[in-house]
């Protein structure tokens, strides 16, 4: 089989200019699936709060399959869970998922129900010990050192949408966008607070990039305008983008289909990082400047498919929108931890079979 010409790092950065690399960039989100590979699906408990585990998972990964980036992005309650932790509140660990805020569990256990609540309870979570910020800020140091020279390191943002959500429960924080707005702003402003500073504590632990989770897919285009969500959850990417000059990745989970308009408006966007429900090609068309990351489909593809399956799927989409390049293979949203590993070997060894550039279409 042939062998890489580029090391990752340069692979990524041809890329993200718009230039055809040696062969299309393949990646995942792997740090649940490779937590429970290496220590067990009853350890989620513990998911997260050792950063020597996490680094041990990217290490594994990097050993045993073709990767070409890493990312520290764990789960989208890192932030909130940060900031309820100074509360002495607690995140609900089960295994083999994310952990669950209090407030989206049990409807009415919400910790923050009023503006007052707000004022008393709420405080900027330190990056150096909240949560598990400083698990993944020792992690991102870790490989930085091992691997700074071949591949680039993904930070994890916090997305404005999930963190006020999960702090003020999502039942509350949809009706508090129509009654209470105070109680929304004064939320949203230490949750925009805590993504910059520990985005800053991980810019100087050696990352160089951000991926966050958009609304665009969670709303209707009408509700993100109205409500002025583009605004509201660019802040922090965009900041971080002009004063640092960090890659931007941002996530359109759920159905953005309907939102590609309002997309079209997010140019500092390095890369849209498409969920399964789109046809990748016309992003592709849509988004000429941007590149395209996704979108082989979670769960019938990669966790229930067979290995086969995923190799077809994989062979099609690298046909249809490798060529020209602006294109990472990845799952539509983050590995399952689940995932039989024989369907992600299909998956990350997909790009050695078919994405040799130049790809003609067939």
């Amino acid at each position: 089989m042939k062998k890489d010409e580029l090391t990752p790092k340069e692979r990524i950065s041809m890329t993200l200019k718009g230039e055809e690399p040696d062969r299309v960039p393949v990646g995942f989100q792997a740090n649940a699936w490779g937590w429970a590979k290496l220590y067990g699906p009853k350890s989620f408990k513990d998911f997260g709060w050792d950063g020597k585990k996490i680094a041990r998972v990217w290490e594994y990964v990097i050993q045993n399959f073709t990767i070409d980036g890493i990312t520290m992005f764990l789960d989208s309650g890192v932030a909130a869970e940060a900031i309820l932790n100074e509360m002495n509140e607690k995140f609900y660990y089960v295994d083999m998922a994310p952990p669950q805020p209090p407030g989206k569990i049990y409807s009415g256990n919400e910790p923050i129900k009023s503006l007052e609540d707000a004022e008393k309870k709420l405080k900027l979570p330190d990056p150096e010990r909240s949560g598990r910020f400083p698990h993944i800020l020792e992690a991102t140091e870790i490989l930085h050192s091992k691997y700074k020279d071949r591949y680039s390191i993904g930070g994890f943002l916090g997305s404005w949408w999930h963190g006020v959500g999960e702090v003020l429960g999502f039942y509350n924080f949809s009706r508090s966008l129509v009654l209470n707005p105070d109680l929304v702003k004064k939320v949203e402003e230490i949750v925009n607070q805590t993504n910059y500073e520990f985005a800053k504590a991980q810019i100087e632990r050696g990352a160089s990039g951000f991926t966050f989770v958009t609304a665009v897919g969670y709303s209707t285009p009408d509700e993100y305008k109205k409500f002025n969500f583009g605004e509201r959850e660019m802040l922090v990417p965009k900041k971080l983008k002009e004063e640092f000059g960090v890659g931007i990745t941002a996530h359109a989970c759920g159905f953005p289909n309907p939102a590609f308009d309002i997309m079209k408006k997010f140019k500092f966007i390095d890369v849209w990082f498409m969920s399964e429900t789109v046809d990748l090609l016309e992003c592709k068309k849509l988004f000429p400047d941007q590149t395209m990351m996704g979108n082989v489909h979670p769960i019938d593809t990669l966790l229930l498919g067979s290995p086969k399956k995923v190799e077809k799927e994989c062979k099609d989409l690298i046909y249809k929108v490798g060529p020209g390049g602006r294109f990472i293979l990845y799952p539509g949203c983050s590995m399952n931890a689940g995932t039989p590993e024989e369907n992600v070997l299909s998956f990350t060894e997909s790009v050695r079979k078919y994405g040799w550039y130049p790809i003609t279409e067939k």
